[in-house]
């Protein structure tokens, strides 16, 4: 079987920028974990900060979703802000 020319250049580019892309894809997969890890811990002090403890969530399930949906919605906003302009 005779493999096209073009085949072969396109193997050999995709050869030589393999070990770079896989840096990069690492480096972006840390990048998002770390981004997960930040947003967990900052929605946790929110709900510190907010109320939305067990309490609440025994007392007033729907006032405790809104406050929780409310700490999400606010920390993703942080952290894309950080990933964006940091």
């Amino acid at each position: 079987m005779k493999v096209l020319p073009e085949v072969q250049r396109d193997a050999r580019i995709f050869k030589n920028f393999a070990p770079y892309w896989r840096v990069c894809v690492r480096k972006y997969c840390a990048e998002i974990v770390k981004a997960g890890n930040r947003m967990e811990l900052i929605v946790a002090e929110l709900a510190k900060r907010y109320g939305a403890t067990e309490k609440l969530k025994a007392e007033n399930q729907m006032k405790w979703v809104r406050q929780m949906n409310a700490c999400k919605t606010q920390a993703e906003a942080i952290v894309k802000l950080e990933l964006i302009y940091d």
